[in-house]
């Protein structure tokens, strides 16, 4: 279990690469993955949605990715 809460850290930190991935940040921590999917869902398809989890305390960091399907869409989002 350990493993797998320092494998979440390290993808937490990790540079998004992928110029359909997008970096929310500063939401609360009761926010959930399907809810940020549902939120940005507005703009256009989501492929993925990443919210890091904080292995201590089992709460979100207050960031999160979100993959879109289209660029329009990422477009959309960032504006």
């Amino acid at each position: 279990m350990k493993e797998l809460a320092a494998r979440e850290e390290a993808e937490g930190e990790k540079k998004v690469i992928d110029p359909l991935t997008i970096k929310i940040r500063k939401f609360e921590q009761d926010m959930k993955e399907e809810d940020l999917k549902k939120l940005l869902s507005q703009f256009g398809p989501v492929t993925r949605v990443k919210i890091p989890l904080d292995p201590e305390t089992n709460l979100n960091k207050g960031i999160g990715f979100c993959t879109f399907a289209t660029e329009e869409a990422c477009t959309r989002a960032v504006e």
